[in-house]
């Protein structure tokens, strides 16, 4: 029998990079993230796989390649994928963001 529950607090932190960790569940070819990037995290390529994600704390930009989006606590962020979507996300000075993020 499975489990429906995501027990998070039983998952053990990820440190990716400096100013990003994350926890991650998969199940069944799907991934879900309760990640926190702070004003550190640096992304050095375009991401170009799509998100859909709950912003539960902070505030952070996304870079696209020709303008820019902020999104704050509460907001539901939904990127789609591919090269015409590619972005890149960063924190502002002095802050940090909390997100679960499904990847789609």
């Amino acid at each position: 029998m499975d489990k429906h529950l995501v027990e998070f607090e039983t998952i053990e932190w990820v440190n990716a990079c400096e100013g990003m960790r994350y926890k991650k569940f998969e199940r069944d070819g799907k991934v879900l993230r309760l990640m926190e990037l702070t004003d550190q995290y640096k992304e050095l390529e375009w991401c170009t796989h799509g998100h859909i994600g709950v912003i539960l704390e902070g505030e952070f930009h996304v870079e696209f390649e020709n303008h820019r989006e902020h999104f704050k606590e509460g907001d539901i962020v939904f990127i789609s994928g591919g090269v015409e979507h590619k972005h890149k996300a960063m924190v502002p000075s002095g802050k940090k963001m909390k997100m679960l993020s499904f990847e789609l």
